[in-house]
């Protein structure tokens, strides 16, 4: 009788040691046994993103795949499979896919946000739209076909023609600055060329902030580009060329 009566007193000081434990952000507590409450927590990365492929279909349309992503008006992830969400946002313009809080998707001319966490951002101005990526509408108003793979995106068109061929025949021998801010969105700073120097006896230079290559004579090369600020890059020949560079834009990388 003794020892269970210190067993049961034993007990109940284990009762009151532990008054309660409550629930916080991303803290799950099971309570089912007072004395041995279950605690866990489960930290989600507000930046994160997983799948949400885009991909072209059709000149009015993107699709959008199943994924999860952080959406920070929710504090938490969003999982979808969206519909394709049509696209309405001019002529000659960028049309930005998000993913909203609902799990549903919009194409929208409003710029993306600075980057909130890593390189995650929303829609300039609205904490319920997650950033997906962007495409590209023609002077119809058609979307340009694309590729999207992994965090690049590559435009399946003639590129000889404008507005991919961002530069046709350029013979400056001083810094000369070449945009792509039309075709390439703010989320990249990373362009991918194909670059052409059809003179047959002189170097071009491309060079952007701490970027420098070497064009040289009769050559082609496909290679990535760092853009500065601005979305742009200079060029120049070494001498006065017969020949001209001509400069496509493949594509770019992008941040979200």
């Amino acid at each position: 009788l003794e020892l269970a009566s210190e067993v049961l007193d034993s007990l109940g000081k284990a009762d009151s040691a532990v008054q309660e434990v409550r629930p916080g952000a991303n803290v799950t507590v099971d309570n089912t046994d007072p004395r041995r409450p279950i605690v866990s927590a489960m930290g989600t990365p507000d930046g994160y993103i997983d799948g949400f492929k885009l991909s072209y279909s059709g000149a009015g349309q993107v699709s959008v795949s199943r994924g999860n992503a952080y959406v920070p008006s929710v504090g938490g992830i969003v999982s979808a499979l969206p519909s394709a969400p049509s696209v309405s946002v001019g002529t000659n313009a960028f049309g930005h896919v998000y993913l909203r809080a609902d799990g549903s998707t919009e194409v929208d001319s409003t710029s993306p946000s600075a980057a909130y966490s890593g390189t995650a951002r929303t829609k300039t101005g609205d904490s319920s739209c997650r950033y997906l990526g962007t495409v590209l509408t023609d002077s119809l108003g058609d979307v340009y076909m694309f590729m999207h793979v992994g965090a690049q995106i590559t435009y399946m068109v003639t590129l000889e023609n404008a507005p991919f061929r961002v530069l046709a025949n350029g013979q400056q021998t001083t810094a000369a600055t070449v945009s792509v801010a039309s075709i390439v969105p703010t989320t990249s700073s990373i362009a991918n060329f194909g670059i052409t120097n059809i003179d047959a006896a002189v170097a071009a230079l491309i060079n952007s902030d701490a970027f420098a290559y070497t064009s040289n004579p009769n050559s082609f090369a496909a290679i990535p580009v760092p853009l500065d600020a601005s979305n742009s890059f200079n060029y120049n020949y070494i001498v006065t060329p017969t020949g001209g560079l001509y400069v496509d834009c493949l594509g770019y990388y992008f941040e979200r």
